[in-house]
C-alpha cells in the first residue's frame, strides 16, 4: 500500500500520527473543506477518514463483540429458563394461572413473573 508516494507496511504497529502526516496532503472533505482547516489530531484525522471510503477503515473488535454477545446470550438463556420454570409452576395452580393468560398486573397479584420480565426487558433490549 502506498500513500503520497510513500510505501506503508500494513501492520497495526504504524502510529496514527505518522499515518496522518502521510495522508493529509491536499485531502479534502466531501464539502471541499481543506483538512488543514481542522485542529490537528483526532479532529483532523476524523475529517481525513471521512474524506474517502478507502481511507475510512475501523477495527470492528469482532472477537470482543462475539464474546459479549455470548455472555448476554447465556444470561438471557438463564432468565428464559427461569421464566419457563415459573410458567410451569404457575400452570400447576389455578390461583396463579392468570399470569399465563394476561399481560395486566394488579398490585395484589404475585409479582414474581412481572419482576422477572422487568429484569429481562433491558437485557434483551441491549442484546438487540
Amino acid at each position: 500500500m502506498t500513500i503520497g508516494g510513500h510505501s506503508i507496511v500494513e501492520s497495526s504497529t504504524i502510529e496514527v500520527s505518522k499515518l496522518m502526516v502521510l495522508m493529509l496532503h491536499n485531502v479534502t472533505q466531501a464539502n471541499m473543506t481543506p483538512v488543514d482547516d481542522y485542529i490537528e489530531g483526532i479532529p483532523q484525522f476524523a475529517i481525513l477518514m471521512n474524506s474517502n471510503d478507502n481511507v475510512c477503515i475501523y477495527k470492528k473488535f469482532g472477537q470482543l463483540h462475539c464474546r459479549l454477545l455470548l455472555h448476554r446470550q447465556l444470561e438471557l438463556y438463564s432468565l428464559e429458563q427461569e421464566l419457563n420454570k415459573l410458567d410451569a409452576k404457575d400452570d400447576e395452580t389455578d390461583e396463579k394461572r392468570y399470569r399465563l393468560q394476561c399481560v395486566e398486573h394488579c398490585q395484589e397479584w404475585d409479582p414474581a413473573q412481572k419482576n422477572l420480565l422487568d429484569k429481562i426487558v433491558p437485557k434483551l433490549t441491549e442484546y438487540g
